[in-house]
């Protein structure tokens, strides 16, 4: 009988979705974070039910020839231990797994998609405040209980790195009770955005922190967020220090608030594959942030997007000025409350990783749309809402996206054709 704090010993048959290791025992699936599949290896168990449990890593007595490292101290890190080229398997294989289990049907999941970059490739990255009265930034632990200083982040940008590492040997005095996250902000010429977000629009050290950060070439704007808030990063008030509030990115501009997927080089690629697979002359684009997808499928075809965030669609009506688009209508609503209203052939998706309100899932249903192309940033919430449409949708393809090398979070793009 497996009793808690004890130690045993087992091999790993395979990965769940958060890549953690799962080892059969008297009957019993017993998670191990950080083990990878078929390594053999010593456990204790911190926790149990009826079916299952989950334990500490003690050593692995026989590795994976997959293994590149130990789990990393990170949480952001947390498939950093595991080969790139499996990690694209692994992004495949538990998409497959999903679908077909759910859907109770073979499904077309293709070969992940990747520009192959493993590193320095996210251009946001928000950095929180330890309690020190020296300004020190870090990131949550890989269980998520601690802050770790970090000077070197090796999922961000050079430049943006750069940052980081001076501003915690800058040794400025802080309030860190009301300085509480920094967020860094990249484009592809790795020019950045930096943004102090603090509950008050005064804190002790800002003078001393924008100056230094200012005095760095590539620095092209400082911006000062309010945000009172515990359970939310950023408010809705932001003020410009120095510089510019914006970036551009091609023809997009990147606030502090503004969303933009966050690795550019897959980003390119998942927009290309959506262009490939519109049909029709109308495209419709719910949760459509600043337009970054419908500007950059559009063609002559006719457009409307919809997006609730009004900074966004400042932002959005901004491009298509600058741009003089003439065939894209900008509504700002909430999705479903305006869905009923709208008609085209080809409906695209991007929400947030809740998924969709399943009032919204319901008149997609019933739409006449002849195909929806579903982007999302959650496996499950996904297939909890393919699997509400499948006696009106079909799915044609899918196509698991790394987004995010090194780490265990999924983006999908699904095509589906009414039925």
């Amino acid at each position: 009988m497996l009793k808690v704090n004890k130690t045993y010993q087992g091999k790993v048959i395979s990965l769940d979705y958060k890549a953690d290791g799962i080892v059969k025992l008297n009957n019993k699936y017993i998670y191990v974070k950080g083990a990878l599949k078929d390594e053999v290896i010593n456990f204790k168990i911190t926790k149990l039910n009826k079916r299952f449990g989950f334990a500490k890593l003690i050593n692995i007595v026989e590795k994976s020839p997959d293994r590149i490292g130990p789990l990393n101290e990170l949480g952001s890190l947390n498939l950093s231990h595991l080969s790139f080229k499996e990690q694209l398997n692994f992004k495949r294989t538990i998409t497959k797994e999903t679908f077909e289990k759910v859907l109770n049907n073979k499904i077309n999941v293709l070969e992940t998609i990747t520009d192959n970059k493993e590193t320095n490739y996210r251009n946001k990255v928000v950095y929180h405040v330890l309690n020190n009265d020296e300004i020190t930034l870090g990131l949550y632990s890989n269980d998520n209980k601690k802050l770790i200083k970090i000077n070197n982040f090796l999922l961000a940008n050079e430049n943006s790195n750069k940052i980081l590492e001076i501003i915690n040997n800058s040794k400025i005095i802080i309030d860190y009770k009301l300085l509480k996250h920094v967020s860094i902000k990249n484009n592809s010429k790795n020019e950045l955005l930096v943004t102090l977000i603090s509950k008050s629009k005064t804190f002790k050290g800002l003078d001393n922190l924008v100056s230094l950060i200012k005095s760095y070439k590539f620095v092209k704007g400082i911006t000062l967020n309010i945000n009172t808030d515990d359970n939310k990063i950023l408010g809705e008030e932001s003020i410009l220090l120095y510089g510019k509030e914006y970036l551009l990115e091609n023809d997009l501009l990147i606030t502090d608030q503004s969303f933009m997927q966050i690795n550019y080089g897959v980003m390119n690629l998942t927009f290309n594959l959506i262009k490939e697979n519109v049909l029709g002359d109308k495209i419709v684009d719910l949760y459509s942030g600043i337009g970054s997808i419908i500007l950059n499928v559009l063609n002559d075809n006719y457009g409307v997007m919809v997006e609730n965030n009004i900074e966004n669609i400042k932002l959005a009506n901004k491009i298509i000025n600058n741009k003089n688009i003439k065939n894209l209508k900008v509504i700002h609503a909430n999705s479903e409350d305006v869905f009923n209203e709208l008609t085209g052939d080809t409906l695209i998706v991007d929400p947030p990783r809740n998924g969709l309100y399943k009032e919204l899932v319901n008149n997609i249903s019933k739409s006449n749309f002849k195909r929806f192309i579903y982007l999302s940033c959650n496996l499950q919430t996904l297939i909890r809402d393919i699997k509400l449409l499948e006696n009106s949708y079909k799915v044609i393809k899918v196509y698991p996206i790394m987004m995010f090398p090194m780490t265990n979070s999924f983006e999908t793009l699904v095509i589906l054709d009414k039925i």
